[in-house]
């Protein structure tokens, strides 16, 4: 296997990856530095049925490591996650500055398991900032993730959100 790696220089670029075909797939990349402000992120996917999985989001790609400086993640999330029936699998998300893993509009049925979310959501406050958050998406499934760390939660869904599972 091999593994592509994303890294911004600086974070001028809204998203670094931005996916929204149908039934696609990111699967082994490393990306870190991505994002504006309160806007984009590391990875953007909004096709139905994508799955997003085995990537290393917000660190080093060989170790599991705060970038420095300008190589940290900004913006809304590490993975912005819109798509409908779409999954986020056996990922390792960290040092993202605001949400690890974001389930926003759009990403009805979908569901996040098996990853690994940590250090998230420590550069800015707010009660949505942390580890994984569901917001305007329904019926999102959240199960068996380990998510330690994160900044003002390690998990907020808002009332249209969905369900956890063990």
């Amino acid at each position: 296997r091999r593994c592509a790696v994303l890294k911004a220089s600086n974070a001028t670029v809204q998203y670094g990856l931005t996916v929204s075909g149908k039934d696609s797939a990111v699967r082994g990349l490393g990306i870190h530095g991505f994002g504006q402000g309160s806007s984009g992120g590391d990875l953007s996917a909004s096709g139905a049925n994508a799955l997003v999985e085995g990537n290393v989001v917000g660190s080093h790609a060989t170790s599991l490591s705060k970038p420095e400086g300008a190589q940290i993640s900004l913006g809304e999330a590490g993975i912005l996650f819109q798509g409908v029936n779409g999954v986020v699998q056996n990922n390792l998300v960290a040092y993202g500055s605001t949400r690890g893993i974001y389930f926003s509009s759009g990403a009805t049925g979908s569901m996040a398991m098996f990853n690994e979310v940590l250090h998230n959501g420590r550069a800015s406050t707010g009660s949505n900032n942390g580890g994984i958050t569901a917001a305007n998406a329904h019926s999102v499934r959240i199960h068996a993730n380990r998510v330690v760390d994160n900044g003002a939660s390690g998990l907020t869904l808002h009332a249209d959100a969905g369900s956890i599972t063990e």
